[in-house]
Protein backbone atom coordinates (compact mmCIF):
# COMPACT_ATOMS: atom_id res chain seq x y z
CA UNK A 1 0.00 0.00 0.00
CA UNK A 2 2.74 2.39 0.81
CA UNK A 3 4.47 1.29 -2.34
CA UNK A 4 1.47 2.25 -4.53
CA UNK A 5 1.12 5.58 -2.77
CA UNK A 6 4.75 6.32 -3.45
CA UNK A 7 4.27 5.52 -7.11
CA UNK A 8 1.21 7.77 -7.33
CA UNK A 9 3.12 10.52 -5.56
CA UNK A 10 5.99 10.28 -8.03
CA UNK A 11 3.55 10.35 -10.99
CA UNK A 12 1.92 13.50 -9.62
CA UNK A 13 5.32 15.03 -9.09
CA UNK A 14 6.34 14.06 -12.61
CA UNK A 15 3.19 15.54 -14.09
CA UNK A 16 3.73 18.74 -12.15
CA UNK A 17 7.35 18.90 -13.31
CA UNK A 18 6.21 18.33 -16.90
CA UNK A 19 3.62 21.07 -16.53
CA UNK A 20 6.21 23.41 -15.08
CA UNK A 21 8.58 22.49 -17.91
CA UNK A 22 5.90 23.12 -20.57
CA UNK A 23 4.98 26.33 -18.83
CA UNK A 24 8.59 27.39 -18.84
CA UNK A 25 8.86 26.53 -22.51
CA UNK A 26 5.68 28.43 -23.24
CA UNK A 27 6.98 31.41 -21.35
CA UNK A 28 10.29 31.06 -23.10
CA UNK A 29 8.50 30.87 -26.42
CA UNK A 30 6.71 34.04 -25.55
CA UNK A 31 9.99 35.66 -24.54
CA UNK A 32 11.82 34.75 -27.74
CA UNK A 33 8.95 35.46 -30.09
CA UNK A 34 9.55 38.28 -32.69
CA UNK A 35 8.78 41.62 -31.20
CA UNK A 36 5.52 43.19 -32.21
CA UNK A 37 5.70 45.11 -35.53
CA UNK A 38 6.19 48.82 -35.09
CA UNK A 39 5.16 51.59 -37.51
CA UNK A 40 7.71 52.23 -40.25
CA UNK A 41 9.53 55.51 -39.78
CA UNK A 42 8.03 58.34 -41.85
CA UNK A 43 9.82 59.02 -45.10
CA UNK A 44 11.94 62.16 -44.99
CA UNK A 45 10.11 65.14 -46.49
CA UNK A 46 11.39 66.04 -49.94
CA UNK A 47 13.28 69.35 -49.83
CA UNK A 48 11.35 72.34 -51.26
CA UNK A 49 13.04 73.47 -54.41
CA UNK A 50 14.10 77.12 -54.32
CA UNK A 51 12.41 79.27 -56.93
CA UNK A 52 14.61 79.53 -59.97
CA UNK A 53 15.98 83.02 -60.37
CA UNK A 54 14.37 85.01 -63.17
CA UNK A 55 16.47 85.29 -66.28
CA UNK A 56 14.75 88.55 -67.22
CA UNK A 57 16.41 91.76 -66.07
CA UNK A 58 15.94 95.44 -66.81
CA UNK A 59 18.77 96.76 -68.97
CA UNK A 60 20.94 99.60 -67.73
CA UNK A 61 19.84 102.74 -69.60
CA UNK A 62 21.41 106.16 -70.09
CA UNK A 63 20.08 109.08 -72.13
CA UNK A 64 22.49 111.88 -73.07
CA UNK A 65 21.48 115.10 -74.91
CA UNK A 66 23.97 116.87 -77.15
CA UNK A 67 23.23 120.07 -75.20
CA UNK A 68 21.55 120.90 -71.90
CA UNK A 69 20.43 124.30 -73.16
CA UNK A 70 19.29 125.10 -76.72
CA UNK A 71 17.79 128.07 -78.50
CA UNK A 72 14.01 128.14 -78.88
CA UNK A 73 12.82 126.08 -81.84
CA UNK A 74 16.11 124.25 -82.33
CA UNK A 75 16.48 120.46 -82.34
CA UNK A 76 18.12 118.60 -79.49
CA UNK A 77 19.81 115.28 -80.26
CA UNK A 78 19.39 112.52 -77.68
CA UNK A 79 21.58 109.39 -77.53
CA UNK A 80 20.16 106.42 -75.60
CA UNK A 81 22.51 103.58 -74.58
CA UNK A 82 21.38 100.16 -73.30
CA UNK A 83 23.62 97.55 -71.64
CA UNK A 84 23.26 94.31 -69.69
CA UNK A 85 23.70 95.08 -65.96
CA UNK A 86 25.28 91.63 -65.39
CA UNK A 87 27.91 91.74 -68.10
CA UNK A 88 28.14 95.35 -69.24
CA UNK A 89 27.67 94.18 -72.83
CA UNK A 90 25.41 96.17 -75.22
CA UNK A 91 21.79 95.09 -75.53
CA UNK A 92 21.41 94.03 -79.14
CA UNK A 93 17.89 94.00 -80.49
CA UNK A 94 14.60 95.28 -79.19
CA UNK A 95 13.10 98.73 -79.56
CA UNK A 96 12.92 101.87 -77.45
CA UNK A 97 10.46 104.78 -77.55
CA UNK A 98 11.26 108.42 -76.82
CA UNK A 99 8.84 110.00 -74.34
CA UNK A 100 8.36 113.73 -73.75
CA UNK A 101 6.86 115.11 -70.54
CA UNK A 102 4.20 117.63 -71.47
CA UNK A 103 2.03 119.14 -68.75
CA UNK A 104 1.25 116.33 -66.33
CA UNK A 105 1.73 113.32 -68.60
CA UNK A 106 4.21 111.54 -70.86
CA UNK A 107 3.59 111.50 -74.58
CA UNK A 108 5.20 109.05 -76.99
CA UNK A 109 7.63 110.11 -79.67
CA UNK A 110 9.56 108.01 -82.16
CA UNK A 111 10.25 104.29 -81.63
CA UNK A 112 13.68 103.10 -82.83
CA UNK A 113 15.32 99.65 -83.01
CA UNK A 114 18.59 99.39 -81.07
CA UNK A 115 21.68 99.06 -83.24
CA UNK A 116 24.57 96.60 -82.72
CA UNK A 117 26.11 98.98 -80.18
CA UNK A 118 22.95 98.94 -78.08
CA UNK A 119 22.18 102.55 -79.04
CA UNK A 120 19.26 104.57 -80.38
CA UNK A 121 19.35 108.21 -81.50
CA UNK A 122 16.49 110.71 -81.45
CA UNK A 123 15.95 114.35 -82.43
CA UNK A 124 13.28 116.63 -80.97
CA UNK A 125 12.40 120.27 -81.57
CA UNK A 126 12.50 122.24 -78.33
CA UNK A 127 10.06 125.11 -77.76
CA UNK A 128 10.11 125.06 -73.95
CA UNK A 129 12.19 123.53 -71.19
CA UNK A 130 11.46 119.82 -71.64
CA UNK A 131 11.98 116.55 -69.72
CA UNK A 132 12.75 113.39 -71.70
CA UNK A 133 13.08 109.68 -71.08
CA UNK A 134 13.34 106.57 -73.24
CA UNK A 135 11.23 103.47 -72.63
CA UNK A 136 12.77 100.10 -73.51
CA UNK A 137 9.97 97.90 -74.88
CA UNK A 138 11.36 94.58 -73.63
CA UNK A 139 13.13 91.64 -75.28
CA UNK A 140 11.73 88.35 -73.90
CA UNK A 141 12.94 86.25 -72.24
CA UNK A 142 16.12 88.16 -71.44
CA UNK A 143 15.19 91.81 -70.83
CA UNK A 144 12.26 93.48 -69.14
CA UNK A 145 10.49 96.58 -70.41
CA UNK A 146 10.92 99.81 -68.48
CA UNK A 147 11.83 103.53 -68.56
CA UNK A 148 15.24 105.16 -68.38
CA UNK A 149 16.19 107.91 -65.93
CA UNK A 150 14.95 111.33 -67.06
CA UNK A 151 16.97 114.17 -68.55
CA UNK A 152 15.99 117.85 -68.85
CA UNK A 153 16.82 120.23 -71.69
CA UNK A 154 16.29 123.96 -71.13
CA UNK A 155 15.47 126.61 -73.70
CA UNK A 156 17.89 129.49 -73.91
CA UNK A 157 15.38 132.33 -74.00
CA UNK A 158 17.19 134.77 -76.23
CA UNK A 159 13.95 136.64 -76.81
CA UNK A 160 13.80 137.40 -73.09
CA UNK A 161 17.30 138.87 -73.34
CA UNK A 162 16.12 141.15 -76.15
CA UNK A 163 13.20 142.41 -74.06
CA UNK A 164 15.41 142.86 -71.02
CA UNK A 165 17.89 144.98 -72.97
CA UNK A 166 15.15 147.14 -74.51
CA UNK A 167 13.66 147.68 -71.06
CA UNK A 168 17.06 148.64 -69.69
CA UNK A 169 17.38 151.36 -72.33
CA UNK A 170 13.99 152.90 -71.51
CA UNK A 171 14.33 156.61 -70.86
CA UNK A 172 17.20 157.17 -73.29
CA UNK A 173 16.43 160.16 -75.53
CA UNK A 174 15.56 160.04 -79.22
CA UNK A 175 18.09 161.60 -81.53
CA UNK A 176 17.99 161.19 -85.30
CA UNK A 177 20.92 159.11 -86.58
CA UNK A 178 21.93 157.91 -83.08
CA UNK A 179 22.61 154.24 -82.40
CA UNK A 180 23.48 154.28 -78.68
CA UNK A 181 24.53 153.86 -76.12
CA UNK A 182 23.19 157.19 -74.80
CA UNK A 183 20.65 158.13 -77.49
CA UNK A 184 18.80 156.35 -80.31
CA UNK A 185 16.57 156.73 -83.30
CA UNK A 186 14.20 153.86 -84.13
CA UNK A 187 16.50 151.74 -86.29
CA UNK A 188 19.51 152.65 -84.15
CA UNK A 189 17.71 151.18 -81.11
CA UNK A 190 16.86 147.86 -82.81
CA UNK A 191 20.35 147.63 -84.34
CA UNK A 192 21.96 148.14 -80.92
CA UNK A 193 19.68 145.71 -79.01
CA UNK A 194 19.88 142.78 -81.44
CA UNK A 195 23.64 143.08 -81.80
CA UNK A 196 24.21 143.06 -78.03
CA UNK A 197 21.76 140.26 -77.18
CA UNK A 198 21.75 137.79 -80.08
CA UNK A 199 24.75 138.87 -82.11
CA UNK A 200 22.73 139.88 -85.18
CA UNK A 201 24.05 142.82 -87.19
CA UNK A 202 21.32 144.95 -88.78
CA UNK A 203 21.69 147.97 -91.03
CA UNK A 204 20.90 151.36 -89.52
CA UNK A 205 17.86 151.69 -91.78
CA UNK A 206 14.24 150.85 -91.00
CA UNK A 207 13.33 149.76 -94.52
CA UNK A 208 16.40 147.53 -94.93
CA UNK A 209 15.76 145.76 -91.60
CA UNK A 210 12.62 144.09 -92.97
CA UNK A 211 14.86 141.84 -95.07
CA UNK A 212 16.59 140.31 -92.03
CA UNK A 213 15.53 137.37 -89.92
CA UNK A 214 12.63 134.98 -90.49
CA UNK A 215 9.21 136.15 -91.66
CA UNK A 216 6.50 135.40 -89.09
CA UNK A 217 2.75 135.95 -89.29
CA UNK A 218 1.22 138.51 -86.92
CA UNK A 219 -0.72 135.77 -85.15
CA UNK A 220 2.51 133.87 -84.42
CA UNK A 221 4.65 136.79 -83.21
CA UNK A 222 6.48 136.45 -79.91
CA UNK A 223 8.08 138.92 -77.52
CA UNK A 224 11.49 139.86 -78.87
CA UNK A 225 10.42 139.88 -82.53
CA UNK A 226 11.19 142.86 -84.77
CA UNK A 227 8.20 144.90 -86.00
CA UNK A 228 8.65 146.88 -89.22
CA UNK A 229 5.89 149.44 -89.89
CA UNK A 230 5.04 149.97 -93.55
CA UNK A 231 3.93 152.78 -95.82
CA UNK A 232 2.98 150.76 -98.87
CA UNK A 233 5.84 148.25 -99.01
CA UNK A 234 8.43 150.56 -97.52
CA UNK A 235 9.44 150.31 -93.89
CA UNK A 236 9.53 153.66 -92.14
CA UNK A 237 9.61 152.71 -88.43
CA UNK A 238 10.86 149.72 -86.42
CA UNK A 239 10.21 148.47 -82.89
CA UNK A 240 10.64 145.41 -80.66
CA UNK A 241 7.51 143.42 -79.78
CA UNK A 242 6.97 143.31 -76.00
CA UNK A 243 3.93 141.00 -75.78
CA UNK A 244 0.22 141.77 -75.64
CA UNK A 245 -0.37 144.87 -77.71
CA UNK A 246 2.90 146.54 -76.70
CA UNK A 247 6.32 147.33 -78.16
CA UNK A 248 9.57 149.07 -77.27
CA UNK A 249 10.68 151.83 -79.62
CA UNK A 250 12.37 155.20 -80.02
CA UNK A 251 9.54 157.16 -81.67
CA UNK A 252 10.51 160.74 -82.54
CA UNK A 253 12.30 163.89 -81.36
CA UNK A 254 11.27 164.99 -77.87
CA UNK A 255 10.39 161.38 -76.87
CA UNK A 256 12.43 158.68 -75.14
CA UNK A 257 12.89 154.94 -75.59
CA UNK A 258 10.01 153.17 -73.87
CA UNK A 259 7.16 150.67 -73.92
CA UNK A 260 4.14 151.77 -75.93
CA UNK A 261 0.92 150.49 -77.44
CA UNK A 262 1.18 149.20 -81.01
CA UNK A 263 -0.65 152.00 -82.81
CA UNK A 264 -0.91 150.59 -86.35
CA UNK A 265 -1.83 147.33 -88.04
CA UNK A 266 0.40 148.00 -91.01
CA UNK A 267 3.53 146.11 -90.06
CA UNK A 268 5.42 142.91 -90.78
CA UNK A 269 7.13 140.65 -88.24
CA UNK A 270 10.72 139.38 -88.47
CA UNK A 271 12.25 136.88 -86.04
CA UNK A 272 15.91 137.32 -85.19
CA UNK A 273 16.11 135.93 -81.65
CA UNK A 274 16.27 132.20 -82.46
Amino acid sequence: MHHHASIRSRRRTGKASLALTLGACLCAGQLVAAPAATAAPAAAAAPVAAAAPSLSVAPRMQVTPNARTVAWGRNVSLLARFSDPRTGQPVRGGTATLQVHAGSRWSNGKTIRLDHRGEARYAHRVVATTTYRVVFNGLAPVYKAGPSPTVKVAVRDRAAQVISEARRLSGKPYRYGAAGPNAFDCSGLTQYVFRRTVGRTLPHDANAQQRYGQAVSKSQKRPGDLLVFLDGNRGYHVAIYAGGNYMYDAPRPGQTVGKRTIWSNRYVVRRLAV
